[in-house]
Parts: C-alpha cells; sequence; structure tokens
C-alpha cells in the first residue's frame, strides 16, 4: 500500500484508509482521491473492513466516499456487496442509497439501500427488502427493516 490516513472516532475507537495510489490536488489539499482503497473502522472486539475500486476522502468532514465495486464486511457479523457508499468516519457509519446483498450467518438480505452504524451495533436495511434464511421461505418485507448485530 502506497499511502495511509489514520484517526479516532468520536468515540475514540481508531479508524484506517489506505490506498494502493492517492492523489492530492494542491488546489483542495484537504481531499484525496485513491484507487484501490482498504479501510477499517475499529471498535472494541471487532473490525469492520472497507474495500472499494475507488475513493475520496474529505479530511474537513472525515468523509469517505467509495465506489466501485464496494465490499463491507464484519467477521462473524456480515459481509455486504454495494456499488457505492458514504463513509463518515468519525461517527463510523456506512451508508449506501444503492442495492445491498449482505451475507449473514445463515442467510442473505438485499434492499434498496442500508445503513451501518458501528456504534450502535446496528444494521438499517431501506426497502424493499427481501430475505432469505437457511430452512425458511423467502420473504418480502414492508420498506425498512432493522437488525442488531
Amino acid at each position: 500500500w502506497s499511502a495511509g490516513i489514520s484517526g479516532v472516532r468520536a468515540d475514540g475507537q481508531p479508524y484506517e484508509i489506505r490506498a494502493k495510489m492517492v492523489v492530492q490536488d494542491t488546489r483542495q489539499p484537504k481531499v484525496f482521491e485513491m484507487e484501490r482503497v482498504d479501510a477499517k473502522l475499529g471498535r472494541s472486539g471487532t473490525t469492520t473492513h472497507l474495500e472499494a475500486l475507488k475513493g475520496v476522502y474529505n479530511s474537513d468532514n472525515d468523509q469517505l466516499t467509495l465506489s466501485g465495486i464496494v465490499r463491507v464486511r464484519s467477521e462473524g457479523s456480515y459481509d455486504m456487496t454495494l456499488k457505492s457508499a458514504a463513509v463518515d468516519m468519525k461517527a463510523s457509519k456506512v451508508r449506501s442509497d444503492d442495492p445491498a446483498q449482505v451475507a449473514v450467518p445463515g442467510g442473505l438480505v438485499e434492499s434498496a439501500g442500508i445503513e451501518v452504524s458501528e456504534p450502535e451495533a446496528r444494521v438499517t436495511f431501506f426497502g424493499p427488502v427481501r430475505s432469505s434464511f437457511e430452512g425458511s421461505k423467502e420473504e418480502d418485507s414492508a420498506t425498512t427493516t432493522e437488525a442488531t448485530r
């Protein structure tokens, strides 16, 4: 990895963003364009990993915008695939208004959008939401479904 940025979230937990290539425009010194992004959000006992083909990090507001193939995973909890995601590094929240596919132990959840809040250990799916679990029939649910890990 060629470059990295690290910091501390509002709750005191660490975060780190690394990339194969980083470009910084001198006219916008707080904005970093990245390729092959690998980021980590730490939390007591667990780490959320984020990977994407492209990313833009704004150090003014600690916002990371990911695009291309985006993967967000927390070992043993979920593994999601997205087209894009907006990450608030300080608040440790990930949001995508694009379709999400989330593998969870024993099943799969697909939704029109998703928000993950690490400090609250909460995943919110935006509808329509479709889920299937081992040993159950596939069901369609209402507009918003919330799950706590």
